[in-house]
Parts: C-alpha cells; structure tokens; sequence
C-alpha cells in the first residue's frame, strides 16, 4: 500500500512455532501470506493480483470498491477480489486502523476444510458463563454475492462437535468463509476469518488441525500457548500456528477476550506477491 496509508506489518517468509508479536508482525513469516495492521488517513486507488480481507479495527472510513461507495465502521469486514480497484480515506479526518490478510490463491482447499482435533478436556470456568443466544448454522448455498458485512450482522455460533461446557464459555462468528444458511457473512472456499471470544477464566482446550492459522488479538488478556512454547498475547498482539501444532487459549482477564482467527488453504500461487 502507497500514498498516506502507512504499512506497519507484514508477512514475508518460514517462522518458528509460536512466535508472537506486537506491532509490527515482521517476524511471522511465510511465503504464501501476509499478515498486519495498517493505519489509514488516506490511499490512492488500488489494485493488486491477490485477494485481500480487510477488517475495520478502531476508526471510520469512506469505502471505494469498485462501483460502490459506502461507509465502514468499526467492526466492517470486506473482501477485495484479486483486480479490484478500491479507494479507502478516514471519514473523521483521524487514521484508522485496519487489520489486513492477504493470501496466494490457488492453495490446498482440502487441508483448509480439515477439522481440528481436541486432544485435552474442556475445563471447567472459574468465572460465570455469559448468557448468549447461539445459531447452528448449516451449510449451504451462495446467493448473495455479498462482498462485505459487519459484526452486528453476523451472529454468535460455536463449534457443537466440543463439549456443551465449552460452548457456556466460547463463541465465534464467522465472517468469511464458504457458505451457510440463514448467514450474512462473505462466501470465499479458500480462506476462514472472523471473531473468536472466550469469557474470563475460561480455556480454550489444547487442539490441532492441519490448516496453518493466524491470531490477531483485540481486546482482553489472554495466555497463549503454542506447541511447548506459553506466553501473554495483549491486545495488537499477533500468533501464528503452523499446521499441526498444538494450542491453547486461555483468558487470564477479568473481561471477555477477542480476537480475529484467519486460515487459509496454504501452499498457493505465490508470484502475485512479487
């Protein structure tokens, strides 16, 4: 990204597993993705040979896309098509802040729609679960051709295959991925990205899959731990999972924690970022 909206991370090449870290993300590194935060008072029209996922952090925009000019706000999700023309400006004159994925096309979609394996026991909460209204969502067909939502759009779901006791204390929405019934996210079959939380004293039990993934955090306190390798992740902190590594999430706050999950089916073209 050129003009005034300023690059503060990203994702270049291989990584050790478990590795954090703060702004920047500079040291996650993968050839097949790249990953950050960016802050936006105003950019040029652009386009680029991948596809890109934005996710509006903290701030307001005016959102060019195409033929389409909206406002985003905090909480906005949109996918950029490889090609795209798209034009971004504050609309309160401050910057704000995005969260970018961009991934090569092309990759392995089977390893992507693997599911994950638990490999330890839902704990019990030391804090009382929040009452929330959950959706079971099916699969289904694409007839929107939505391209962008918001949070408050999509509703609170969790994984059923885990024990009830997790789903008393974990939630997720998912923004982007392929499609589902009675949904209003964005249809893409290569990639998964959207909002996890886990209320206080709550673990999210050591599990697995073979999709790599990568965790942006954005509010609460939480204790992460990656293969044998456990430390504190903060709001702005990034983790990256390589495929088949052991994790867990724990809140170690007084708040719910949150953050953004992104999976991409990895190994693809990845010339588009050359």
């Amino acid at each position: 990204m050129r003009g005034s909206m300023i690059v503060l991370a990203g994702l270049l090449a291989p990584l050790q597993p478990g590795h954090h870290s703060d702004q920047p993300f500079n040291n996650i590194r993968r050839d097949d993705v790249r990953v950050g935060l960016v802050s936006v008072t105003r950019s040029e029209t652009l386009t680029h040979p991948f596809p890109e996922i934005l996710y509006v952090v903290e701030g307001k925009l005016d959102w060019v896309q195409g033929t389409e000019h909206f406002t985003a706000s905090e909480g906005t999700v949109a996918l950029v098509p490889a090609g795209t023309s798209h034009a971004l400006s504050s609309a309160s004159g401050e910057a704000a802040t995005l969260a970018f994925y961009r991934w090569a096309p092309g990759g392995d979609r089977a390893t992507l729609h693997r599911p994950s394996t638990m490999i330890e026991p839902v704990e019990t909460p030391t804090a009382m679960p929040q009452l929330v209204d959950l959706h079971r969502y099916q699969s289904g067909p694409s007839t929107s051709g939505r391209w962008r939502t918001h949070i408050d759009d999509v509703g609170w779901t969790t994984n059923w295959t885990y024990s009830e006791e997790l789903w008393k204390v974990y939630r997720y929405k998912p923004l982007v991925r392929e499609p589902l019934t009675d949904w209003h996210g964005v249809a893409r079959s290569d990639v998964r990205m959207g909002l996890q939380e886990l209320d206080p004293g709550a673990a999210y039990p050591t599990h697995h899959h073979p999709s790599p993934e990568i965790y942006v955090v954005l509010s609460g306190e939480a204790r992460w731990t990656v293969a044998e390798r456990s430390f504190a992740a903060e709001p702005g902190t990034a983790v990256y999972t390589p495929p088949d590594t052991t994790h867990r999430i724990e809140n170690a706050g007084a708040t719910p924690l949150r953050w953004l999950y992104f999976w991409w089916a990895p190994g693809g073209n990845v010339s588009v970022f050359e």
